[in-house]
């Protein structure tokens, strides 16, 4: 998963990590999606799977999304 921005279009990779967030992942996944999502966060697919994270009941998670929405 972490070379996926580089294979393909980011509009792609974001659609996969969407549909990775909608299965219930584990945290490591979600903490993996964070990291590649940090360098696209002003794309609006980015920020509306970055929303979805801070709503999550770990509040590593929440925190570290709502600092990247900001």
């Amino acid at each position: 998963m972490t070379s996926l921005p580089a294979m393909v279009p980011i509009e792609q990779a974001l659609a996969f990590y969407n549909q990775r967030l909608q299965q219930n992942p584990p945290e490591s996944t979600l903490w993996g999606i964070m990291s590649l999502l940090y360098d696209h966060k002003r794309h609006p697919q980015a920020r509306q799977i970055l929303q979805s994270i801070a709503n999550s009941p770990n509040e590593g998670l929440r925190n570290q999304a709502r600092e990247y929405l900001q």
